[in-house]
């Protein structure tokens, strides 16, 4: 509606003049321009006229009803995209002719990420209203690794707990043309004795992952190193025992992996038996790789026997008619630090046949090691008829006819063989020679039972030989030899 005023006009006649306008004041005007004519006429039907425009302008923005709501959806499979369908809105306007056109149109292909769009309603006086939606296009797809690569067996670099290890990083695609591919831990690393998973994370820029694992298996084939080990011991047996308990050093040992004992078999501590034990030291470490050294522990027996209890000497009267007697004694027994049943051996053995006179017996225990224990006792044979019949080199019974040498020619009267009986104040002097002999003539057969030189003080026959002959028979040795019958006892 628009309301103007009416023009005025006069006329020369001075009579009123009246104005008319089309369209009136008041009118309804449609937008756009419309032309008002005014006419001003007399009475006498004179009229003059006059335009002016009125022009109505349509400022009122276009209605949208309603503007879609935000719309969410994921992508074709296989692909960065997916088509959207939506409802174009609808709208209203003033002037009746209202168009609304949306940008990205429905049916448009839409790109994974958030795209708005904007819906333009627009009138014929190009005024017009918007309005704005959002379309989200999720990826939930994940990526596709091709190929991961295959688990792996390595040994450690020499010297080392370690290997650095170099694989392949896998490959992978995605439908949105966008991934990357991280392994952790990454190629070229160092990787411990043992498994150790290699985890590859294919991730496009929607976070979508997808993961491929790789065992890697390190293995520790070096074996340990012993540094020095243990020299040979050598030792004796702990006293009245047949061990020693033997300390030693355990050797020490490195290897690669850090980690390593070493255990010694038989342990250091332990009582050792006589004689020669091999001790061996195994260094392991935690993959069971190992290194033995060996040494000796030698335990010598150096304790003799000990002979529990010898013997008492015995004294004892020579068998009748004889110059022996046989001798019967417990023959001892001896114990050792050793453990070993020890055999004691006495010599002259009991039930031997023992001269007269005074015979030292030896007994000895003797050990494995060598080690022997010795005692002594004496067995003395007591001769019955010593004192009772002297053969008469003293008394004169024989006499000096009876006694000849060799020498009797050569040497002076007082040195002659028939000077040399017992307990005289003279004597028979020989010399050191095989043919010097005395010659006694006993003018009957006797039973000689034994033989005894005197010296003069600085001057002793004490190696002497026996010889008897019986009435012109054959001279005969006499031995001293106990095992034979003709023995005669002496003082040699």
């Amino acid at each position: 509606m628009v309301v103007y005023q009416n023009p005025t006009a006069a006329d020369q006649s001075g009579a009123e003049v009246s104005v008319v306008c089309y369209p009136p004041s008041e009118s309804e005007f449609t937008i756009g321009q419309t032309t008002i004519t005014c006419v001003a006429g007399d009475h006498r039907r004179n009229s003059v006229t006059c335009d002016f425009q009125v022009d109505v302008k349509d400022l009122e923005v276009p209605l949208i009803v309603p503007c879609p709501t935000n719309y969410e959806t994921e992508t074709t499979p296989g692909t960065a995209t997916t088509i959207v369908v939506y409802q174009i809105p609808t709208a209203t306007d003033n002037s009746g002719e209202v168009s609304v056109v949306c940008t990205l149109p429905s049916g448009s292909q839409f790109a994974i990420g958030q795209t708005t769009v904007t819906c333009d309603a627009r009138d014929s006086s190009e005024n017009s209203a918007t309005c704005d939606f959002q379309v989200v296009i999720k990826d939930v797809e994940a990526p596709a690794i091709k190929s991961c690569t295959t688990d792996m067996e390595m040994e450690t670099d020499p010297g080392k707990a370690t290997a650095i290890v170099v694989y392949q990083t896998p490959t992978a695609t995605d439908n949105s043309g966008e991934v990357s591919v991280v392994c952790t831990p990454p190629s070229g690393s160092q990787f411990a004795i043992g498994q150790t998973t290699v985890t590859c994370v294919a991730r496009d820029s929607s976070e979508n992952d997808a993961t491929c694992n790789i065992q890697f298996d390190i293995k520790d084939v070096e074996a340990p190193v012993i540094d020095s080990c243990t020299t040979d011991i050598v030792t004796g047996t702990d006293p009245g025992k047949a061990t020693a308990m033997v300390v030693y050093q355990t050797p020490s040992a490195t290897d690669n992996s850090g980690e390593v004992s070493i255990v010694c078999n038989p342990a250091s501590g332990s009582p050792f038996p006589i004689g020669q034990t091999t001790i061996s030291c195994v260094a392991a470490d935690t993959s069971k790789n190992n290194e033995t050294c060996d040494f000796l522990v030698d335990v010598k027996d150096f304790e003799a026997p000990v002979i529990a209890s010898c013997p008492a000497d015995q004294v004892m009267s020579a068998d009748p008619g004889k110059v022996t007697a046989i001798a019967v004694y417990q023959t001892p027994t001896a114990t050792d630090n050793s453990g070993e049943v020890i055999s004691v051996v006495c010599h002259p053995p009991s039930e031997s046949e023992f001269v007269i006179g005074q015979t030292n017996i030896t007994c000895i225990a003797l050990d494995s090691s060598g080690n022997n224990g010795t005692c002594y006792f004496q067995v003395d044979i007591k001769d019955s008829l010593a004192c009772s019949s002297p053969l008469g080199m003293e008394n004169y019974q024989i006499p000096d006819s009876r006694i000849t040498s060799e020498k009797d020619s050569r040497f002076f009267f007082n040195t002659r063989a028939l000077n040399g009986r017992l307990n005289s104040m003279t004597f028979w002097e020989t010399v050191s020679t095989s043919s010097t002999w005395m010659q006694v003539y006993l003018g009957l057969r006797k039973t000689v039972v034994g033989l005894e030189t005197q010296g003069n003080g600085t001057n002793w026959i004490m190696n002497y030989y026996v010889w008897t002959q019986s009435f012109g028979g054959e001279l005969q040795y006499i031995t001293h030899d106990l095992n034979d019958s003709r023995r005669v006892r002496s003082n040699i």
